[in-house]
This record gives C-alpha cells, sequence and structure tokens, in this order.
C-alpha cells in the first residue's frame, strides 16, 4: 500500500519472550500504542467524486452564471479553492444565501477553465487563453494559475514578443517574470530591435534599455542603429529625442568607418536637430586622431567568451582548432583550418576569428604562407580572405579601430620590418 503512511509504530502488548522490539532513533515507539496514517490518494479521490456529482449535478448548491452560461457547482468547492469564494460564502454577503450567482468579469469560456482546474488540479495554459486566465486568476486569488500563466510564459519568450510580456507581467505585478523578460531582451538586443514590437516602446523604455549596463551586443553601432531606427520610425514626433539620445550611447566605442558612412549616407540625420550632425562629425575626427577623450567602457559581449588554439605543430604542421569554454571548463573542437600551419598568428574582430600567415611544415617541404583565412563561430566554417603582400611566418598581429595590422615576420631567411 503505498499510498499509506504510517508515522507512528504500535504499542505491542504481550509479546512472546523471543520477540525483540525494533528500536529507531527518529521514529520511537509511542507510549500510547496509537498509530497515525496518512492516505495520500484520498484528497485526489474525493475531489475526483466531487467532480463526478458535479456532472451529474448531485448535491450542488449555487449556479454561476457568466454571460448566460451557467455552470452548477458545489459551496464547498469553490469556497475551498478560491478566497473571492470563500469571502463571498462566508462572510454574510448577499450572495452567501443566492443559489445563482453572476460573475460578469470572466467571460465563460475562462470561467469553465477555472471551475474544472477548481475540481480537477489541472490546467491547460494557450496563447488563446492566457490573456483571460492571468486576470481572472488575479481576481479570484487562485496563485496556483497565476504561476502556470507564468511559467507558460517564460517557455514562450522570445525576441518579437518579450517586450510585451514584460509589460503583461508588470500590468499583473508578476515580478519574476518581468524581470525574466527584460532579462532576455538586454541578452538579445541584437534581435529584438529588429522586431516591430522594438519600434512601439516609448522614450523612455528605450532610454532605459540603451543606458542598462547589461545591455549585451556585438558592436556599439548596434546600440546606435537601433535609435536610429526607432527614430525614423515616426521621425516627425521622434526627432527632437535623437540629441538626448545620443548622450545615452557610448559613442567612443563605435567604429570612426562606421561613423563616416552614417555622416553620408542616414537618412535620419538631416531630418533631426543640427547638432547631432555636428556632434558625430566632431566624434569621427578625435576618433581618426585617436584624441577623444570620452573614453568608456565597451558593453558586454554577447559573444561567449571563449580561448581559440588554432593550428600549431606536432611531427608536421596541424590544420586542428579547438577553443577552451571556462564556464563549461572543456575544450571543444570545431571546423578545421583550409590549410595546415604552424607559426601562424590569430586575433578577433567584431566576433570572426582570423588566422594569419605561418608554415606549412610537411614530410614533402616547408613552405612560409600569406593567406589569411576567418572564422565565423556561428556557421562553424572558414572562408579565404584576400592575401597578405608576401608570406610571413611568426607575424604579429594588432586590431585597431576593427582593421587588422600585420607587422614584420619572417620568410625563410629573410626577416620583415614592413606592416600592412
Amino acid at each position: 500500500m503505498r499510498d499509506l503512511v504510517c508515522e507512528r509504530r504500535p504499542k505491542r502488548k504481550g509479546p512472546p519472550s523471543c520477540y525483540k522490539p525494533r528500536q529507531r532513533a527518529k521514529d520511537p515507539l509511542p507510549s500510547d500504542g496509537t498509530m497515525k496514517f496518512t492516505v495520500n490518494k484520498q484528497m485526489k479521490e474525493s475531489f475526483e467524486q466531487f467532480n463526478r456529482l458535479r456532472g451529474d449535478n448531485h448535491l450542488c448548491d449555487v449556479t454561476i452564471i457568466s454571460e448566460g452560461v451557467q455552470f452548477l457547482c458545489h459551496r464547498i468547492v469553490l469556497a475551498a479553492s478560491s478566497p473571492y469564494f470563500y469571502a463571498m460564502f462566508t462572510n454574510g454577503m448577499i450572495e452567501s444565501g443566492m443559489s445563482e450567482v453572476k460573475l460578469l468579469e470572466i467571460p465563460p469560456d475562462i470561467l469553465r477553465i477555472i471551475i474544472d482546474f477548481m475540481y480537477s488540479a489541472e490546467i491547460i495554459v494557450t496563447e488563446r487563453n492566457i490573456c483571460g486566465l492571468m486576470p481572472a486568476a488575479m481576481m479570484l486569488h487562485m496563485p496556483h494559475i497565476k504561476e502556470a500563466c507564468t511559467t507558460f510564459l517564460e517557455h514562450q519568450l522570445d525576441p518579437s514578443n518579450c517586450i510585451g510580456v514584460g509589460k503583461f507581467a508588470q500590468q499583473y505585478n508578476c515580478v519574476d517574470l518581468q524581470a525574466r523578460a527584460e532579462r532576455y531582451l538586454l541578452k538579445k538586443f541584437s534581435l529584438v530591435r529588429q522586431e516591430e514590437e522594438f519600434l512601439l516602446i516609448s522614450q523612455e523604455e528605450l532610454v532605459k534599455i540603451v543606458c542598462s549596463s547589461q545591455l549585451t551586443v556585438q558592436c556599439e553601432s548596434e546600440v546606435y542603429q537601433a535609435v536610429i531606427d526607432w527614430v525614423a520610425f515616426n521621425c516627425t514626433q521622434r526627432g527632437h529625442h535623437l540629441p538626448s539620445l545620443l548622450d545615452k550611447i557610448r559613442l567612443s566605442n563605435l567604429p570612426p568607418d562606421f561613423i563616416k558612412q552614417q555622416l553620408k549616407h542616414c537618412k535620419v540625420l538631416p531630418q533631426v536637430p543640427e547638432q547631432c550632425m555636428e556632434k558625430l562629425s566632431k566624434l569621427f575626427n578625435e576618433l581618426e586622431m585617436h584624441a577623444c577623450k570620452d573614453i568608456v567602457p565597451p558593453r558586454e559581449s554577447c559573444d561567449k567568451k571563449v580561448i581559440y588554439c588554432i593550428g600549431g605543430y606536432y611531427r608536421e604542421s596541424v590544420s586542428i582548432v579547438e577553443f577552451y569554454d571556462p564556464i563549461d571548463k572543456d575544450w571543444k573542437r570545431v571546423a578545421d583550418m583550409p590549410h595546415p600551419r604552424s607559426g601562424l598568428s590569430a586575433c578577433t574582430i567584431q566576433g570572426l576569428v582570423y588566422a594569419i600567415g605561418g608554415r606549412n611544415n610537411s614530410v614533402t617541404g616547408n613552405q612560409d604562407l600569406s593567406i589569411v583565412d576567418c572564422y565565423d563561430p556561428k556557421t562553424d566554417q572558414w572562408s579565404p580572405c584576400p592575401p597578405m603582400s608576401q608570406a610571413r611566418n611568426r607575424v604579429a598581429t594588432a586590431v585597431l579601430d576593427n582593421k587588422l595590422y600585420i607587422v614584420g615576420g619572417a620568410c625563410a631567411a629573410d626577416t620583415f620590418s614592413t606592416v600592412e
């Protein structure tokens, strides 16, 4: 009998001389010989019987009416399931003596789901009924339905709805769901900003997002472009906000080439206050001369931070590529380079990995290389880039303003001081 739980052992009377009672430190024998049993199925079976009685219209003592649709119920079940009905039927309210009670605030399709839950403890939440279930659960003070709705929405979060889910959660004081929706928005901002929901947010909401220290992007240009797109959606009414919005963007982290292109081709800048164009022009000149004093730290990158190990030498040059994930504490292998090589150099630019130069040492001979290959972690693929002007082994690399600089290196017995 798995559903029968005994919490005490009986006191035996007149045990045989050979009997030795088993003593348990956590469950001592009771002094009065009583036993307490808990039958786990009893509550479930009782409510199943209540539901059958409801279906057969037996012992029902109240009818709940919504938009003309009648639901025969038992007051005791309603009062036990909802503080709203408990107060209605026990505190001397006029409804306590009525055989019919109208609920104008809850549609009949939603009320049916809630009453079924009261009798069965089962509920199916869908995209079609959640907007009715949540307010009804709040009205009837039924936290379990509210929790079911919250869990459903958490699993439905995606870039197209996270803003709406956050507002819905705020409306019904679902603090955890609201926080989760906001974290999702900030983490997936690169995708969220492309959705129509983003273009419909208020200026205050946009400022909150742009100013968040938890906003994650590959480049600050995504934040700038999101603001421009938001203004362009209704430039007549939003254009005057752009000067103050530019102050919230970490403009000094924008690539100079990006600013240059904006000054030339952006269709929004000529339609907004002239100070925006002046601000960007001044910033471009400062960044070009590396004289910008308004330096702020870059935002958290949406790319996973890992350590790449590329190529190398084991009896001959290899094309193997692996990365180490500090969070998982594990090495993982990715797509091999198109060419085996050792003595190469590597760097990253905007989430892409570049492998530069090196030497292919093989059993057939050694060859210094001028090739440059680019790896995209999102597709796990390598693609060729324009080669260097000359082969370079043991070359140094640096990245400045999103441009790749190649410094020095060697080819055969020659060493270089050239830079490209």
